[in-house]
């Protein structure tokens, strides 16, 4: 039986969409060596801020990071390098979505406003949705291969980015859809969702996450 491996602790959202999997927890780098095969999925989940120096930039203002990766920065990124180099899929929610930005090789807007609370999505084909939001930071897939699944109208009226190591923001160059939600990443088999399905899983937003899953991770395993 093909096993989802959620990654720091058990969630089980992702077992729901699709029970025909198993699940299994694993806390390091070794545990995925030893669990996770090509037809399993790794599940990275919410938390923290990933430290900019990941993605080439320093902290500005309150950033976390301030003195480098933390030991969970450091066990993630070993683990999704693994999954890369050995082509299993990935499902990435809040800074999960992320992390698998920086893994396909983008970066991160560190501070952004109006993404704390409610708020409206539109989805590939037009359809419109309301999602939950929990984070400050933003995904910014600038130079990947990726296609944008689901964004929102421009919302904040920030964005904080390290000016010497990167590019200021021009959200007309760097969202000319609006801000990035959901976020496919071919490369790296990686589908990163910005908002919480776990957190009410017969929502609607957790239904069109289930249906991104279907349509891009479990196809991936056709």
């Amino acid at each position: 039986m093909p096993k989802i491996i959620s990654v720091s602790w058990r969630e089980s959202w992702l077992r729901d969409v699709i029970p025909n999997y198993g699940l299994e927890v694993a806390m390091t780098l070794k545990d995925v060596k030893e669990l996770a095969h090509p037809a399993d999925i790794v599940l990275f989940l919410g938390g923290g801020d990933v430290a900019p120096s990941i993605y080439g930039q320093v902290p500005v203002g309150t950033s976390a990071g301030l003195h480098g990766p933390s030991v969970r920065d450091k066990n993630e990124y070993a683990i999704m390098n693994h999954c890369i180099e050995k082509g299993v899929r990935m499902v990435g929610i809040c800074r999960g979505a992320q992390l698998l930005c920086i893994g396909a090789g983008g970066e991160l807007v560190q501070d952004v406003n109006g993404h704390g609370h409610y708020h409206g999505a539109t989805i590939k084909g037009g359809r419109h949705i309301q999602v939950n939001s929990t984070h400050h930071q933003m995904m910014r897939p600038r130079g990947t291969v990726h296609e944008l699944l689901a964004w929102s109208t421009p919302l904040s009226t920030k964005y904080v980015v390290d000016e010497k190591n990167t590019d200021p923001i021009d959200p007309a160059t760097d969202f000319p859809l609006g801000e990035p939600e959901a976020i496919w990443f071919p490369i790296i088999r990686g589908l990163a969702i910005q908002w919480h399905p776990e957190h009410h899983t017969s929502s609607e937003y957790a239904k069109q996450a289930a249906s991104f899953v279907r349509e891009y991770i479990l196809q991936e395993a056709a």
